[in-house]
């Protein structure tokens, strides 16, 4: 199965996201499609308009911390056509389309900057924290904060989130299944003219 993107708007984004599926078990069918199994754990309404807008500020690359079975990273790497690099202490079921780095994120650190950095690791206070003074300033466009509405034991995100947030900070939240996407662009990131290549996934 190959997925593309025609326009890269947040509604082609999402199209492509229930294509490739969400995680199961989860939440509501309705809402995270099964699709072809990449299981991307995150809710496809926040995620389009999330990349959507990294696509418009020009990101290109990405550095994820915590990748889960591999879903969001191969989507990004295949579909929106970035270089990624994922870390994770676990096994991700998916290394198609990015790399995968095993480690602990403290264990971690990195030899160049990327355009987005996507804290999506340990969801306790301690350790969130912990990411974000570690590769918020790697950062050379955006820094992200996934699960910042404290779903699913997620409240130490939550925590962090209420504490550093301030002006520039946005907030992707859908809530029929609200997760929430917290991001910051930085001051010296521009809008550009996303590519409209048609990049694929198999």
């Amino acid at each position: 199965m190959t997925i593309t993107l025609t326009d890269r708007s947040a509604d082609d984004i999402e199209r492509a996201i229930r294509e490739a599926g969400t995680q199961q078990g989860v939440g509501p069918v309705d809402i995270l499609p099964p699709g072809a199994g990449w299981s991307i754990s995150q809710n496809p309404k926040e995620l389009a308009a999330f990349l959507r807008k990294m696509d418009v500020l020009g990101v290109r690359s990405m550095l994820e911390i915590g990748t889960q079975g591999g879903g969001l990273a191969r989507f990004c790497g295949e579909v929106m056509g970035w270089d990624v690099v994922s870390i994770d202490y676990r096994d991700a079921a998916t290394t198609q389309g990015y790399t995968f780095i095993k480690t602990y994120s403290r264990d971690y650190t990195p030899d160049r900057e990327f355009d987005l950095i996507f804290i999506d690791g340990d969801h306790h206070y301690n350790g969130v924290r912990d990411d974000y003074n570690r590769f918020a300033p790697l950062a050379g466009k955006v820094v992200a904060l996934h699960d910042v509405y404290g779903l699913h034991q997620c409240d130490g995100v939550k925590k962090f989130y209420e504490e550093i947030k301030g002006p520039g900070w946005v907030v992707e939240l859908n809530y029929d299944w609200p997760l929430g996407i917290a991001w910051y662009a930085k001051p010296q990131a521009k809008a550009e003219a996303p590519k409209r290549t048609r990049k694929g996934a198999k």
